[in-house]
């Protein structure tokens, strides 16, 4: 069974890899751009703390989505050149979440041909296959929730403290690689499914049903607790971070404030939108063949011990994903911190852990039907469930290949003849079928998907080819050297609507002309200083910098300049020395040049024109005059023109002591140092003055004037500045957050406390012996012909 999932993960993997990479929306410009960034950082032997590619400047490691601390994408991003990454990435968490539902599936006592068919259930499911296009986020989380119900049921079902210390462990590991997926939604769903595994097999279906409740209540404090305090102990260095950051992002807390808030009330599952789910080729597509297995198995699998909890979880799944505000709800946004706020958005994304009911549930069905003979209502179930699910699809005249139905009907059809046939021995062959009638049907399903995938769609593409430096990238690199300064990509034709909001750039991101304009996170990727990004997480004080700039706000993960922003005296004060604009947009003429004269061509090529913008400022420069202002007032004060920036900064504490200039021609910044987490200047001037750094401020950022520390200002709203005596002077500024430094600090003990042990003890493990008699003895397989009871 093992090998035939293999080839199966093989078949998959060839639909992702063949004649080029298959990707989406997401994985385009956000996280392949950031994985890379993410190992190009760690080679060089730095913890990633800021990203200075994008925003102007913002946190890495704290963003909840860039990587840090999730093990495989800090691991093969590392290890291989980004074209090899990125497949390595897809085909590792396709095997990830088909091979630990398979041995979740034979842990709970599920014969290998009905494990194998949840594994393949799972496996190519609308959460799996289908959003490792697109969503890498989901598909991590996904991938790792059937690893942590199988840590929770080792640990439960071991007396021995050393292997159920083991299981606390693999289920602690699950648990914190889905915070560091994804801290917010789908982490809340997996902690929730496994929160609910942990009381339905201590306190519900304990392992001792002799068990006297106190002691039931105890196991559930003892288990849940342990494996949470291992999770987020391991995931320490990126959670801690990340809860300081996103409380001062657009995103505070979970909550989409002010232009954001119409995010919050997207998505909800109605029924007039299942045909659409359930039976069409979406994102969300569980598989025709599963369903029907699944629903079957509510009659045929009711003495599996495991089988109330997959088709309570599967239901209580189902209800979350209503857009409606049920019992159920109402239970979970009382006692549950935050929740309300991160279910709401999207709130159909449950299906990243509650397909694994579905899925679990198909294997148990498959199950029953090689170990019993059925009585005629167990066969009603297994011959009507699917021909109710075919009449559904087709009496909703949905868009299912008429190759997926005839699977579906054939499993059927020969399910009956042969489980009523008189000769036992062909019920063997029932696996086989309905595992063929699954894969055919997903798989299938997965191409209708890839041919109208949603958000810009999905592409193949040579991933050397896609990402590789463009002369425009070359340019600037070299620019950089003799004229520093950032760079942003415009062209307002490249536009979408999305949920009423207009978007730019990232729906068209698989177009040669969009990324001839290196948007999309592409100057993270080419270690190019990008005033512009596109990421649902970003600083509250950028966010409002830009709408101020652009004299409106826009959709919240976009963070772009419109056409009046190329002219507000906040776009020079952000370091924008260059412009990439599309080649057309520069013909005699053009609306474009009559509003930007002043721009000069210094790059050029059949696509795009690279333009200088000569009054923006540079990295950093002295000034000799504040003013303190109310949070808020900079903005307004200096997009005006009342206030200049060049000359005046506007702080939000009472300035330090300044005096004019006698010469202020003779104020000198020098660049030493440029790194990621390091900014190194020499100065001179012959008054006291303010050094301002058209850089994005940060409460982690820490600055040094000649050796000694001294505070680190907000200037103009965003930007950072530091006091400087006259004289000259070497002035660092570090990026030391303190709350990544706690969080590295509680990981590394937790490694120590947990999982060095663990690797000990498993060495010697080794060293003694494992033959696979013992293992059984010690419950860690199941035997062919084990009971369905506990």
């Amino acid at each position: 069974m093992l090998l035939a999932l293999a080839i199966v993960t093989g078949v998959a993997s060839t639909l992702l890899l063949y004649r080029g990479t298959m990707i989406g929306q997401d994985s385009a410009t956000q996280f392949y751009p950031w994985y890379d960034y993410l190992g190009e950082r760690l080679r060089a032997g730095e913890i990633p703390g800021w990203n200075p590619y994008q925003f102007a400047g913002a946190p890495f490691a704290a963003d909840p989505q860039s990587g840090w601390t999730y093990l495989p994408a800090m691991l093969v991003f590392t290890l291989l050149p980004l074209s090899l990454a990125v497949p390595v990435f897809l085909v590792g968490h396709l095997t990830l979440a088909g091979f630990g539902t398979y041995a979740l599936a034979r842990v709970l006592k599920i014969l290998p041909s009905g494990a194998f068919v949840a594994a393949v259930a799972y496996q190519l499911s609308g959460p799996i296959l289908g959003r490792s296009v697109c969503c890498p986020a989901a598909l991590e989380v996904a991938s790792w929730f059937p690893i942590a119900l199988l840590g929770a049921e080792l640990a439960i079902r071991q007396p021995d403290w050393t292997r159920r210390t083991l299981g606390w462990v693999v289920a602690g590991l699950a648990v914190s690689q889905a915070l560091a997926a994804w801290l917010g939604q789908g982490a809340y769903y997996l902690l929730l499914g496994l929160g609910a595994f942990v009381v339905y097999r201590t306190l519900l279906v304990p392992q001792n049903p002799a068990r006297r409740m106190r002691s039931r209540l105890v196991d559930v404090v003892l288990h849940g607790s342990v494996i949470l305090t291992i999770g987020f102990g391991l995931a320490a260095a990126g959670v801690a971070p990340r809860l300081d950051y996103v409380a001062r992002s657009n995103v505070a807390g979970g909550e989409y404030q002010e232009q954001s808030a119409w995010a919050a009330e997207i998505g909800g599952v109605t029924p007039g939108m299942i045909a659409d789910r359930f039976f069409e080729p979406s994102l969300h597509y569980p598989g025709t063949a599963v369903l029907a297995l699944a629903i079957a198995a509510l009659w045929l699998s009711r003495g599996w011990f495991a089988m109330r909890y997959f088709a309570g979880f599967g239901i209580a799944a189902l209800v979350l994903a209503t857009p409606w505000t049920t019992p159920l709800h109402l239970l979970l946004y009382t006692v549950l911190p935050r929740f309300e706020e991160l279910h709401r958005h999207w709130p159909e994304r449950v299906a990243v852990v509650g397909y694994l009911a579905f899925a679990m549930l198909a294997g148990a069905a498959v199950d029953t039907l090689v170990r019993r003979r059925l009585s005629r209502g167990q066969m009603l179930a297994v011959v009507g469930v699917p021909l109710v699910g075919v009449a559904a699809q087709l009496g909703f005249e949905t868009g299912m290949p008429v190759v997926a139905i005839g699977s579906v009907l054939l499993a059927v059809t020969l399910a009956a003849v042969i489980v009523v046939g008189t000769v036992p021995a062909l019920r063997l062959a029932i696996p086989g079928i309905l595992a063929v009638a699954v894969a055919v049907d997903l798989l299938l399903g997965f191409d209708g998907i890839a041919g109208q995938a949603p958000y810009g769609g999905f592409h193949r593409v040579d991933v050397d080819a896609y990402f590789a430096p463009t002369g425009a990238v070359e340019t600037l690199r070299k620019r950089g050297i003799a004229a520093p300064g950032r760079y942003i990509g415009f062209d307002q034709d490249q536009r979408a609507i999305a949920d009423g909001q207009m978007v730019l750039y990232r729906y068209q991101f698989a177009s040669p002309e969009t990324g001839a304009l290196l948007v999309n996170n592409r100057g993270t990727l080419h270690g190019l200083e990008d005033a512009q990004g596109y990421n649902p997480v970003q600083p509250m004080r950028f966010v409002e910098y830009l709408t101020a700039l652009n004299g409106r706000p826009q959709e919240y993960h976009d963070a772009n300049v419109y056409p009046v922003g190329l002219n507000s005296p906040l776009l020079d004060l952000l370091h924008v020395r260059y412009i990439i604009v599309p080649t057309e947009d520069l013909t005699d003429g053009s609306e474009f040049l009559e509003l930007n004269p002043e721009l000069t061509t210094i790059y050029e090529d059949e696509q795009i024109h690279i333009l200088e913008n000569l009054e923006a400022l540079p990295r950093a420069w002295i000034v000799h005059e504040a003013r303190q202002v109310a949070p808020g007032d900079a903005l307004t004060l200096l997009s005006s023109g009342e206030v200049d920036g060049r000359r005046v900064a506007l702080l939000e504490t009472e300035p330090p002591e300044l005096r004019q200039a006698t010469d202020a021609s003779a104020d000198r910044v020098t660049m030493l140092d440029t790194e990621p987490e390091t900014l190194r200047m020499a100065t001179s001037t012959d008054a006291p003055g303010l050094l301002v750094v058209s850089d994005s401020y940060d409460p982690g950022w820490r600055a040094y004037v000649d050796g000694e520390r001294t505070p680190v200002l907000v200037a103009d709203h965003l930007l950072r500045a530091v006091s400087i005596p006259a004289g000259n002077h070497i002035v660092e500024f570090r990026y030391e957050p303190q709350w990544l430094q706690v969080g590295i600090a509680v990981s590394t003990a937790t490694i120590v406390v947990t999982v060095v042990p663990m690797l000990v003890l498993g060495w010697q493990a080794l060293r003694r012996g494992f033959s696979a008699p013992n293992a059984r003895e010690r419950g860690w397989l199941i035997p062919a012909g084990a009971p369905d009871g506990d």
